[in-house]
């Protein structure tokens, strides 16, 4: 059986809360009012939670991140990223800085193999398109065969763009990755999952 995914989980949770709460409202639909003792206990206690989630420049570090974003337009950052790298190794042991690392890794090719087999499917789309291509649609149609052929020349524009957009970002992943592999390696930190991808996502090295 396939589990449930948090979404899912998510909603049967609110959907309970709220049936629970309609079944305390039904057995009890006239609550004794609070006193003003009790209603000064709340506000202090409201005013104290308040106090605990103000946000400083200590708990948005932690929200963030130890390490920056990899940027996937403009300027390539690896050397930003690296020297965070070496910044957290300097206050934390070999087991967490490695953690660090292999969490940071893990996520850039899942994000990289899921760009390649995003324009994989989207050739196959592609091909569909062009071997397909208003079979259905009598000559006498002209304007709905005009309207078809317009759709689906937008839609291979946008599938165009896309798939650049994806290749221009698995090249980014490579190209930091390597850097970031190469400094790791000067500095002494050699780990053998750190592969780079190959650029149509079979096999590394």
């Amino acid at each position: 059986m396939r589990p449930f995914s948090p979404p899912v989980l998510t909603l049967v949770f609110c959907l309970t809360c709220t049936l629970s709460g309609i079944a305390q409202n039904q057995s009890d639909p006239t609550p004794a009012p609070k006193s003003l003792a009790d209603l000064a206990k709340e506000a202090n206690k409201n005013k104290a939670a308040r106090a605990k989630t103000v946000i400083s420049n200590d708990n948005l570090q932690v929200t963030k991140g130890p390490l920056p974003e990899m940027n996937f337009e403009g300027v390539d950052n690896s050397d930003e990223i690296t020297a965070a790298m070496q910044n957290y190794r300097q206050s934390h042991g070999t087991k967490e800085t490695e953690d660090l690392i292999h969490a940071w890794y893990d996520k850039y090719y899942a994000t990289f193999i899921e760009a390649i087999e995003e324009n994989k499917a989207l050739a196959s789309r592609q091909e569909d398109r062009y071997y397909n291509r208003a079979e259905s649609i009598t000559p006498q149609d002209a304007r709905q065969y005009r309207q078809l052929r317009n759709a689906e020349a937008r839609s291979a524009h946008n599938d165009f763009n896309k798939a650049k957009q994806n290749g221009l970002m698995t090249a980014r992943i490579q190209q930091t990755f390597m850097k970031v592999r190469t400094e790791l390696v000067r500095s002494g930190l050699r780990y053998t999952w750190f592969k780079i991808p190959f650029a149509n996502g079979n096999g590394s090295y």
